[in-house]
């Protein structure tokens, strides 16, 4: 069905939510998924991605790109996601974050290793590690509950916190 609606020539597969998401970014928000849903999500994802009408980049009213609401989600969906990405890796929303910020923040190592790996050959520089570093320090340590963009899981968000010092250190040396 899906499929058949995004091949219509009448309909706007980018067709902007109340707050600027399209159909892809929306399909990709945390929000709207559960471990059971998963796959039918990724399928959704591929769909979108196939289709040469999608714009696969474009950012909400916060600036948020469909590969910021990855780097919440899954390592799987942010590598269909990142061949679009090329060149635009550290693209920043009005509040400043990375990908790398989100992920994080949000306690998803797996998707800090895969921004960090050198095999992406994107240039990651050390202000854009330790700002990652220092925004999940923040969220780590505050007091207060963390912001609702976040579902924080303190024991992911030190492992990520970790995989960023070594490569801060890595890239120091």
């Amino acid at each position: 069905m899906i499929q058949a609606l995004l091949d219509h020539p009448e309909v706007d597969p980018n067709l902007a939510s109340d707050e600027g998401g399209t159909p892809l970014a929306e399909a990709i928000c945390p929000r709207h998924q559960t471990s059971h849903s998963f796959k039918r999500v990724a399928q959704l994802v591929k769909l979108f991605l196939n289709n040469k009408n999608v714009d696969k980049t474009a950012p909400d009213h916060n600036g948020d790109t469909p590969l910021l609401h990855a780097s919440r989600s899954s390592v799987e969906i942010l590598n269909m996601l990142l061949p679009f990405f090329e060149g635009n890796v550290w693209h920043r929303n009005k509040e400043w974050k990375t990908a790398l910020d989100i992920a994080a923040v949000s306690g998803k190592p797996d998707i800090v290793a895969r921004l960090l790996d050198p095999s992406l050959q994107v240039m990651d520089t050390d202000l854009i590690v330790s700002n990652a570093l220092h925004k999940a320090h923040q969220y780590y340590i505050a007091p207060h509950p963390p912001p609702t963009w976040v579902e924080c899981n303190l024991p992911e968000v030190e492992v990520a916190m970790g995989l960023l010092k070594v490569h801060l250190e890595k890239m120091r040396c």
